[in-house]
């Protein structure tokens, strides 16, 4: 846990706050130590549908592993905190 702490210092978010959307460029990991994050996608019709509640100790994100994408749940279009 050190060693991760040290390569990946903690972010405090508030609620609302998007996290990451998939149009960003980077790869994105995140531990969440606490709270909840609400995983979403956008309709056409632009209504925001949960697609998942993370709850602390989970690891979500986004990845490329040797060419190939991975999730911990589906494709999240944007990751906000919940309120």
């Amino acid at each position: 846990m050190d060693a991760i702490a040290a390569a990946a210092p903690m972010k405090t978010y508030s609620a609302g706050e998007l996290l990451y959307a998939p149009a960003q460029p980077s790869e994105v990991l995140f531990i969440l130590k606490k709270g909840r994050v609400r995983i979403f996608r956008v309709s056409a019709e632009g209504r925001a549908l949960t697609t998942a509640i993370i709850t602390p100790g989970t690891v979500f994100g986004e990845m490329v592993l040797l060419g190939q994408r991975t999730t911990t749940s589906p494709r999240p279009s944007t990751t906000s905190p919940s309120a």
